[in-house]
């Protein structure tokens, strides 16, 4: 985890008064979440841990309202406003905690999805083969189990958009792609539709317990962008929620390890990739990006997704979320049963925190 930068070290962005009150309360909070993390003896698993915890959502909330108006130009100064807001709607600076705690499970994992459960961009259809790349064209387009990957897909000419390098199943179905793939130089591999905000499938729930859990919390996450001005935000079917890359890359970037930075032209980023990620796709970092269609119906991925996804990004690597996440998968998928000794206690009370919250108010 990084320390939030100073009120004095972040004055140079110019910020409101109210933006002002609001980091002031996150730096309190901050402080006074690390005097407890150092008072609390490690032995005291549950203690400790929620200690870290706190620390952690604070550093999240106070890097989040910075990104968010660092933003500005793209995501307007809404968003900044209402979380400043939130942080403000109470007296007692746990605010902040609880406020970073809802922010984690409703906006920052509605940023983040797993490496596994992706379909392939056209691996599905291997086996079938067309005389021209106008055919393959055609056929994506009529798909309908895989629509939007597909109809990205082409968009996206059958590339990564990071690398260049064609999707090989696409490469292996028509001999126009083959030979595009052969002469430039870029390769090819499998790619997947990388989607920037992910919301719980519905077709994927066998119960209607499930749905219902999938339906409430894509509520509690359209609420929050609502909030933050973004009530038109697209869904996870459209197209311009989704691009294509390779698989190692999608990971990262659903894992908030790597993310774009608008440049000064529309629809031209930079490819970032922050110090502390753990990746190897290092040797991409600072490569232009450059998103086109010739498509008038398939629109290139929206810039306010792709800003909203930088913000994530950065705060969750400075604040040590993604560490968090990713210690978390592991220790549900490696404790079936919880220890006799106390030392799964911390995991035990965040997943009971999930059941919890997700019985308030969005």
């Amino acid at each position: 985890m990084t320390s939030l930068p100073s009120l004095d070290a972040v004055e140079t962005e110019d910020l409101t008064d109210t933006l002002r009150s609001a980091y002031s309360r996150v730096l309190l909070a901050e402080e006074r979440a690390a005097t407890a993390v150092k008072r609390t003896p490690r032995q005291h698993t549950l203690a400790a841990g929620r200690a870290q915890q706190n620390l952690m959502h604070a550093r999240l909330i106070g890097f989040l309202l910075l990104q968010l108006y660092q933003n500005r130009d793209i995501l307007g100064d809404r968003s900044a406003r209402y979380l400043a807001a939130e942080v403000l709607s109470e007296e007692d600076e746990k605010v902040v905690f609880y406020t970073g705690l809802r922010y984690r499970e409703y906006f920052f994992c509605a940023f983040r999805a797993p490496k596994a459960g992706a379909p392939s961009s056209s691996d599905s259809d291997h086996r079938l083969c067309f005389e021209s790349m106008n055919d393959l064209v055609l056929h994506c387009l009529k798909d309908k189990e895989q629509a939007t990957t597909k109809r990205a897909l082409v968009r996206d000419g059958f590339r990564c958009q990071f690398t260049g390098a064609y999707d090989r199943a696409a490469c292996r179905q028509t001999t126009d792609l083959y030979d595009l793939a052969r002469t430039s130089g870029k390769g090819y591999g499998t790619t997947q539709g990388c989607a920037i905000l992910n919301l719980p499938d519905l077709d994927r729930a066998h119960s209607e317990a499930q749905r219902e859990r999938a339906r409430s919390e894509t509520h509690r996450i359209l609420t929050i962008l609502t909030r933050l001005g973004f009530p038109d935000i697209v869904t996870t079917k459209d197209v311009s929620n989704t691009f294509t890359l390779r698989t190692e890359l999608r990971n990262a970037f659903n894992d908030l390890t790597i993310y774009l930075e608008a440049a000064d032209e529309p629809n031209h980023y930079i490819l970032r990739i922050p110090e502390t990620a753990n990746t190897n796709a290092a040797a991409l970092a600072e490569r232009p990006i450059h998103f086109t269609t010739a498509y008038k119906n398939l629109p290139v991925p929206d810039a306010r997704l792709l800003a909203l996804h930088a913000c994530c990004a950065q705060a969750a690597q400075l604040s040590g979320l993604s560490h968090f996440l990713t210690q978390l998968d592991r220790d549900i998928e490696a404790t079936p049963v919880m220890s006799e000794d106390g030392t799964s206690a911390f995991l035990l009370d965040v997943l009971l925190t999930r059941v919890a919250l997700a019985s308030t108010q969005p």
